[in-house]
C-alpha cells in the first residue's frame, strides 16, 4: 500500500454539487486525510497514480487541474501542469 498526495485546482468551490463524487471517489481509495482546504490531500491505497488519476478524472471538468503522486516510491501522474512544471517534477522525483 502507498500513500498518494492528491492535489487540484478546480474552477468553483468543492463544496458545488458536481464535485460530490469526486469527493466520494478519493475517499474510497483507502485511509485519508485532507491536509489543506485548497484541496490536498494523502490517502493511503494498493491503486497506482495513473489509476487515481483516472478514476478522478472521470469526475473533473475537462479544465480542472490534478496531480497525484506516490510519496513512498517517488512516482506520480498529472494533467494540465504547465510545462515547466511538468518537466521539473519528471527531474526532481
Amino acid at each position: 500500500m502507498s500513500t498518494l498526495l492528491i492535489a487540484y485546482d478546480l474552477d468553483r468551490p468543492e463544496t458545488a454539487p458536481e464535485y460530490s463524487g469526486l469527493l466520494e471517489s478519493i475517499r474510497a481509495l483507502g485511509p485519508w486525510a485532507k491536509v489543506l482546504s485548497a484541496g490536498l490531500w494523502l490517502v493511503k491505497s494498493d491503486q497506482t497514480p495513473v489509476q487515481v488519476r483516472d478514476t478522478l478524472s472521470t469526475q473533473l471538468p475537462s479544465a480542472a487541474r490534478l496531480i497525484v503522486l506516490d510519496v513512498t516510491q517517488r512516482a506520480g501522474a498529472w494533467r494540465s501542469l504547465p510545462n515547466d512544471v511538468s518537466e521539473w517534477i519528471r527531474e526532481q522525483i
